[in-house]
């Protein structure tokens, strides 16, 4: 048996000691603290080991701490069963967090040859465990110098909110965060959030510019909340804490001078552990397309993430830097995919403004990556929000639910163009009711936005679409962009529509609109586009409406899109 119970501030510890440690000399090691009474550890000594003996990893105690009544000692606060008949929680987990730092490390510091400083000293668990590793290291980075967060119950009533409250951890710690994509797939009450909290963590304490190359994110493609699946990870958390010198005497101080020697120096080093960290928000885009409860963030930044199994040397799938994803479903029952770009740049004081985009699994990674590129010089775009409205697919477009979200109710006779059935149709009231109600109220809990700066931009019916918001929707978008708008849906009914938006700019309303077309579409498309144009000069003449019109010569009605990406971006964001 590798493990010795030894007495330490009123608990029996169950604590492995290293091969080495029974030599005896002065040598000391790091010491992770393992709630459960080190049940991760126990399955994982072996391998732990020949961590150990390829130098892989280096040689740390693990002390086991047990809990008599772990619904207590590792709950920040009080809170409810999670159903009928289970216990509730006790929320004892700060006092148990105050015990284990001022009273069981300092006697077990006393006993054993521990290297007893918070830069060495880490905090670890799973579920419950995970939840009180995490948020010690909030309470207590004088003890705890490093927390990793197995499959961490961040479901627990106000855990999220209390991450999104508080500044974020000290950045000198190193944070493990990890879960599997399909932990809690089968719960019908709160933790079914499971999968989807975590990374919304990670992306948090990100956002609050907590250090990404001390943050690593591992999803477990189909992982469920199991113990196989958390011990499995566990020695993932052991290299990441520990590993590449944060043991070494001296710790991440003396690795960081071993670096400064090398070509690139720290640099290098943290390009390197951040492209491998940011796979698993990239990677976990993959991760989330199988597991629809999973919010997979394509970009926490540089060091935040790594799907698990994916090792150097292998193929990892591209994503946009300053990205993210995640599902959201309404409450009509209807899943929807939210692709985001988030700025490097701070928000302005009134927030930032906010591009959304329909048929997001199209557009999204274009704009993306033009607004990337054209708000990094200063001269350049100002930060800005972009979200695409996306699908549960990896097709660009979901054509059964585009056809539902962006058209008013039809009757269409016949077949379409490509011989097809029509699809169902008329559902735009209730879609923009989903966007009202639901989907921008969640985007400004998220993330800074100026309520008083959003554009609604689509294409082809998405056009039409963006048009209709326009008309029916006042106010509920400051800017509209409307490509290739589908104005024959429906016996041109927009243009039948129209005199309500002219008589409520008359009447003292204003709006901005950008219309594009390409030169090479269908003629009644470009007829139909430059009569609504003509219709509308008289407003932009008397200056209640600001409009923008482009026909892009040699481009179709897909073609276009790209070359509308630059000018609709300076449309939205540039506060003219």
């Amino acid at each position: 048996m590798k493990f010795e119970s030894i007495p330490a501030g009123g608990r029996m510890l169950s604590v492995y000691l290293p091969p080495s440690y029974a030599s005896g000399g002065s040598r000391r090691y790091p010491v992770l603290y393992v709630q459960d009474d080190a049940e991760l550890m126990e399955h994982s000594v072996n391998f732990i080991d020949s961590l150990y003996a390829s130098g892989e990893l280096p040689e740390l105690i693990v002390a086991g701490v047990p809990s008599a009544c772990r619904n207590d000692d590792y709950t920040p606060w009080p809170a409810e069963a999670v159903a009928p008949g289970r216990p509730g929680f006790g929320g004892a987990g700060r006092a148990y967090v105050d015990e284990l730092a001022g009273r069981i490390k300092p006697a077990l510091d006393a006993q054993l040859r521990t290297m007893p400083e918070p830069e060495h000293t880490g905090i670890g668990g799973g579920s419950l465990g995970g939840l009180i590793a995490l948020l010690a290291a909030y309470w207590r980075p004088d003890a705890f110098g490093a927390a990793a967060a197995i499959s961490p119950s961040l479901w627990y009533e106000g855990a999220l909110d209390y991450i999104r409250r508080e500044p974020a951890p000290d950045a000198r710690l190193r944070l493990y965060l990890s879960v599997g994509t399909a932990e809690g797939s089968l719960k019908t009450n709160r933790q079914r959030g499971m999968a989807a909290s975590v990374p919304e963590a990670a992306r948090i304490l990100l956002a609050k510019g907590f250090p990404a190359q001390r943050l690593r994110l591992e999803l477990e493609p189909g992982g469920t909340h199991d113990a196989m699946f958390m011990a499995l990870r566990f020695p993932a958390a052991l290299r990441f804490l520990f590993g590449g010198g944060a043991a070494e005497p001296g710790g991440p101080a003396r690795h960081a001078e071993a670096e400064a020697a090398e070509p690139g120096g720290p640099a290098r080093h943290a390009e390197a552990e951040a492209a491998a960290s940011r796979a698993a928000l990239a990677g976990s885009a993959a991760a989330a397309q199988s597991a629809s409860a999973i919010a997979a963030a394509s970009d926490l930044p540089a060091a935040a993430a790594q799907t698990a199994g994916q090792t150097a040397g292998q193929t990892a799938r591209y994503s946009v830097p300053g990205t993210e994803c995640f599902p959201l479903t309404s409450r009509a029952g209807l899943e929807y995919r939210i692709f985001v770009h988030v700025p490097v740049k701070p928000a302005p004081p009134s927030g930032y403004p906010l591009l959304c985009a329909v048929d997001g699994n199209s557009v999204f990674g274009s704009l993306a990556e033009a607004m990337r590129l054209q708000t990094r010089h200063p001269k350049g775009l100002p930060p800005g929000i972009v979200v695409g409205i996306g699908y549960p697919t990896d097709e660009p477009f979901a054509t059964e639910r585009r056809f539902v979200d962006l058209t008013t109710p039809a009757e269409m006779e016949g077949l379409r163009p490509d011989g097809s059935s029509w699809p169902a149709n008329g559902g735009a009231e209730a879609f923009l009711d989903f966007l009202q109600a639901e989907l921008l109220p969640e985007l400004e809990r998220r993330y800074p936005l100026d309520p008083r700066r959003r554009t609604l931009s689509g294409h082809s019916l998405g056009g039409f679409f963006s048009l209709y918001a326009l008309i029916r929707r006042p106010g509920l978008f400051r800017s509209h962009v409307a490509g290739s708008p589908s104005l024959w849906w429906n016996e041109r009914m927009l243009l039948k529509l129209l005199p309500e938006l002219e008589a409520r700019l008359q009447s003292g309303g204003s709006a901005a609109l950008m219309l594009a077309i390409g030169g090479e579409e269908k003629g009644s498309m470009l007829q139909d586009t430059r009569e609504l144009r003509r219709r509308l000069l008289p407003l932009a003449e008397s200056g209640r409406l600001r409009l923008t019109y482009a026909e892009f010569e040699d481009e179709g009605h897909v073609s276009v899109l790209h070359p509308l990406l630059s000018p609709m971006l300076r449309f939205a964001f540039l506060d003219k």
